[in-house]
């Protein structure tokens, strides 16, 4: 059994050891999970990560002998930057999707129309309409957060904050762009 160590940012590692489970700092690399395949096909055989003050933690993977020899133990430092990004991504859209969860969980049912008659005409459909709760956003964040342990320590909340703005911006862009 080989140990993988990648640097990365605390809250990256937190959201990473929720997924796999709570409490454990030595998680196994396999190929049946996301994250697994994704670090195993960032492995390089002969070169050495350079520390750098740009990450304060670290997350540490076993690996089997039969992927140590395939695909050896050590990532690029392009691979980290990589690696990090990636799952910096991952964890703000699950957010995303959990904020807008939290928006739109009240559904009205409405009908359209005469049913009676739309029925004979096979035009009737039931419609159902979002209605916006308007729950706090940043209450939302923190709940989000505290799934995985993660605190202001980790990840400030006010960028957490600008970054869902900022996605809520572009989606509501591109919905008005496509009629969606």
């Amino acid at each position: 059994m080989t140990t993988i160590i990648i640097p990365c940012h605390t809250y990256i590692r937190k959201y990473i050891q929720a997924h796999y489970q709570q409490g454990i700092d030595l998680l196994p690399l396999r190929r049946d999970s996301f994250i697994g395949g994704f670090v195993i096909n960032l492995l390089d055989r002969s070169y050495q990560f350079r520390k750098s003050g740009l990450y304060q933690d670290q997350v540490v993977f076993y690996v089997g002998e039969l992927i140590f020899k395939r695909y050896g133990s050590n990532m690029t430092d392009a691979n980290v930057n990589f690696f990090n990004r990636t799952i910096d991504n991952m964890f703000r859209e699950s957010m995303y999707r959990a904020i807008d969860l939290a928006i739109s969980v009240k559904v009205d049912y409405k009908d359209y129309g005469d049913v009676k008659s739309l029925k004979k005409q096979r035009k009737y459909r039931r419609k159902y309409v979002l209605v916006n709760r308007s729950p706090d956003i940043y209450q939302c964040i923190i709940d989000y957060c505290r799934m995985f342990g993660i605190t202001e320590e980790d990840i400030m909340m006010e960028t957490l904050k600008k970054s869902y703005y900022r996605y809520r911006r572009a989606y509501d862009r591109r919905s008005k762009v496509f009629g969606s």
